[in-house]
């Protein structure tokens, strides 16, 4: 009698850090209880399912080890991901508001490295600021001739309107770019009803980008003791407004650390797709493949 097939993953947001040879300047920023946590080296033999999943592939974000030199982070990701069998994909740290030269000359550097797929730049609380800088736009479109993803991270239930209508000012003006919303734009907490109002509404405006994608991760960034039904709602939402066909779940490991184990996050992850009907095998895998070209 044949077994049974294990459910195939992707984890499109992970970060593996290795002590000795990164930086990692914001773990300063971490509690004593979260250092102890995360605040070490992580392999992929770090990344243990139950054997009813099978982990396919990964893609990993940058995680602040050379900010200045980010080719060196995806060597060494390289290097530690090639023993095993995983599919690769990774993202560098850009300056968007670097002059395009070095722009250029820095996205020359990672596209050495086979696994390269784009950049991330996080916005956060600069966000207006950074959107708003010259060489923003003109960084854009090269990341747009260069067929490479921009992943956008910033809490879209805080920004204002001035922001989004400089984030979509320059959507428009580099429509091809492939951009991927990290964390689900961070969905405010089922009690902030106007922040979570605010964040449904720009996530419905960024959706008429067809380039646009978005992973579902980070629920510890904002409540490390985040409900099930926050996870759900939230997904919900996103499934709602984005369709299945552009939505990822992912991991943010190891800062999921800070709410389940590894293992734990995926189950609930899994269960969470038949107790809301939606198709396993695009959230958990295809969709990844596909936008990360893997």
């Amino acid at each position: 009698m044949a077994g049974i097939v294990p459910v195939s993953i992707i984890d499109p947001h992970i970060h593996l850090f290795n002590k000795e040879q990164g930086q990692y300047k914001w773990w300063s920023s971490l509690s004593k209880q979260e250092q102890e946590l995360i605040a070490r080296s992580f392999t992929v033999d770090d990344l243990s399912l139950p054997s009813k999943f099978k982990l396919k592939g990964v893609v990993h974000i940058e995680a602040g080890f050379d900010n200045h030199a980010s080719w060196r982070e995806i060597q060494m990701v390289e290097t530690a991901v090639a023993p095993s069998s995983l599919l690769l994909g990774s993202i560098g740290c850009v300056d968007l508001t670097l002059s395009p030269s070095d722009f250029t000359s820095a996205l020359g550097q990672l596209s050495k490295q086979s696994s390269f797929r784009g950049v991330r730049h996080i916005l956060d609380d600069d966000a207006f600021h950074i959107l708003a800088h010259t060489n923003t736009g003109l960084n854009f479109q090269l990341l747009s001739k260069h067929s490479l993803t921009f992943e956008l991270q910033l809490d879209l239930g805080k920004i204002g309107k001035e922001t989004l209508n400089k984030l979509c000012q320059q959507i428009d003006a580099a429509p091809d770019l492939n951009m991927v919303i990290n964390h689900g734009g961070f969905p405010p907490a089922l009690s902030l009803s106007a922040q979570r109002t605010s964040w449904k509404l720009a996530l419905k405006r960024l959706s008429a980008y067809p380039n646009l994608c978005i992973k579902c991760s980070g629920w510890e960034m904002n409540d490390k003791d985040y409900s099930h039904d926050y996870v759900a709602r939230s997904v919900q939402d996103v499934i709602d407004i984005f369709g299945e066909r552009r939505v990822m779940f992912a991991s943010n490991f190891p800062l999921v650390l800070f709410s389940s184990r590894y293992e734990t996050y995926w189950q609930n992850m899994y269960d969470l797709t038949k107790e809301l009907k939606l198709n396993t095998e695009v959230l958990l895998y295809s969709n990844a493949i596909r936008t990360y070209g893997l």
